[in-house]
C-alpha cells in the first residue's frame, strides 16, 4: 500500500474499496480481507506493464525469502519454460507469498480480483481463476474467454520461511481448490515440480549467469541441482557449504550445478550425524557407520544417514543409485 503509482490514485482506491465493502457485507468476508485483496489487485494492475514476472511476498513477522531462493526461482523458471513452454503461475510456498506470475497474465487476473474483492479471499480468488471451473464458480463466467491457458505449477520445496513452514521443507498446498496440484505418493523423490508425470525434454538446460549461457546440462530432473539444498554448517570454513545432492548424483556434479566447486578435502568435517541432519532435515530416521565412496550420504528408501567408517578416501566423483550425497562445496573464492 506504500506505492504511489498512477493506478494507486485515491479515486481508484475509493471505487474498488466501496464495491468490495458492499460485496463483503453480503459474503460475510472480513473487511480487512477485502481491503487486502483490493491492494493486491491494484498492485498487479500497476506493475503488469513494467515487468516480466512478479513474485508476491507478504510483509509479516517471521516471513522472509529463504537463502538462495532467487537462484532457485531462476532455475525453476528455466525448467518450467523448457518442460511446459506455457505456464501461468509457479507456487513456491503457501498462501499469497511465493506466487510467481508472468506479468503478461496479470491484467485480466487483476481485473477479476478487483471485481470480486469482497466475494472471497485473495488466495481463493486465485484458486478460482486457475481452476477454470466456470460451472462451479459463477464468478468466472464473465471471464471465461480470458482464463489462463498455461499450466499451474507447484515447486516441491518451500522458498518462503514463515513461522510454521521452514525453508526447503516439502509441502503440499492446503485449503486450495486445486487438489490435483499437490504432490502425491507416486511422485519420485527426484521430482521437484507438480504435476510430476511430465517427461522432460533432452537435454534440459539451466541458465544461471547473466549472459544466459547454459552453465549446466542434464537429461532428467533428477540430476538438475536444486539450489534450495545449500546449507550452512558452523564447523566449515567461510564460503564453504553443505550441499545435499539429488538421488544417484555425485558431488562434483552437485557442486557444479550450484555454481561451486567440490571440496573433497573438507568432507571429513561433515562425516557425522549432526551434519547429515542439516543436509537432510527431517529425513534421517537413524544414523549408521558404513563404508562406501558415496558417503557421507542418506539411503533414501531406508531413511538412514550413512557416515563413512574409514576417515579417508573421500571423493567428489562417486555416486550410488540409492543414496543422496552430502557434499562440501565452495564458492569462487574457495580454494
Amino acid at each position: 500500500g506504500r506505492l504511489s503509482f498512477s493506478y494507486f490514485s485515491s479515486e481508484n482506491a475509493k471505487v474498488h474499496i466501496q464495491k468490495a465493502e458492499v460485496q463483503a457485507a453480503a459474503s460475510k468476508l472480513e473487511p480487512a480481507a477485502s481491503s487486502r485483496t483490493v491492494r493486491l489487485g491494484m498492485m498487479m494492475k500497476e506493475v503488469q506493464a513494467r515487468c516480466q514476472h512478479v513474485l508476491l511476498l507478504e510483509q509479516s513477522e517471521g516471513t522472509s525469502l529463504c537463502p538462495n531462493a532467487l537462484h532457485v526461482i531462476r532455475y525453476a523458471v528455466a525448467k518450467a519454460d523448457n518442460f511446459w513452454g506455457s505456464w501461468s503461475i509457479l507456487r513456491f510456498s503457501k498462501g499469497a507469498s511465493g506466487m510467481l506470475l508472468p506479468c503478461a497474465e496479470l491484467d485480466k487476473l487483476a481485473d477479476f480480483v478487483l471485481e470480486n474483492a469482497g466475494v472471497a479471499s485473495f488466495e481463493s480468488l486465485i484458486d478460482m481463476w486457475f481452476s477454470k471451473d466456470v460451472a462451479s464458480y459463477p464468478q468466472l463466467k464473465p471471464w471465461q474467454n480470458h482464463l489462463p491457458a498455461g499450466q499451474q505449477l507447484l515447486y516441491r520445496h518451500n522458498l518462503i520461511q514463515t513461522q510454521d513452514l521452514a525453508c526447503a521443507a516439502s509441502f503440499v498446498l492446503s485449503n486450495t481448490l486445486l487438489k490435483d496440484n499437490a504432490f502425491h505418493g507416486d511422485c519420485s523423490q527426484a521430482a521437484d515440480f507438480s504435476p510430476c508425470h511430465v517427461v522432460p525434454p533432452e537435454p534440459f538446460l539451466i541458465f544461471q549467469n547473466a549472459g544466459d549461457k547454459a552453465s549446466h546440462s542434464s537429461s532428467s530432473p533428477s540430476s538438475a541441482k536444486d539450489l534450495a539444498n545449500v546449507h550452512e554448517f558452523d564447523k566449515l570454513p567461510d564460503e564453504r557449504h553443505i550441499v545435499s545432492g539429488e538421488l544417484g548424483v555425485d558431488c562434483e556434479s552437485t557442486c557444479t550445478a550450484a555454481s561451486m566447486k567440490c571440496q573433497e578435502d573438507l568432507m571429513d568435517i561433515i562425516n557425522n550425524c549432526d551434519a547429515l541432519k542439516i543436509a537432510f532435515p527431517g529425513q534421517c530416521k537413524s544414523c549408521s557407520q558404513s563404508e562406501g565412496n558415496d558417503q557421507p550420504a542418506i539411503d533414501v528408501d531406508a531413511g538412514i544417514c550413512l557416515t563413512k567408517a574409514e576417515k579417508k578416501g573421500f571423493t567428489c566423483k562417486a555416486s550410488h543409485p540409492k543414496t543422496r550425497r552430502a557434499c562440501v562445496c565452495g564458492t569462487d573464492g574457495a580454494a
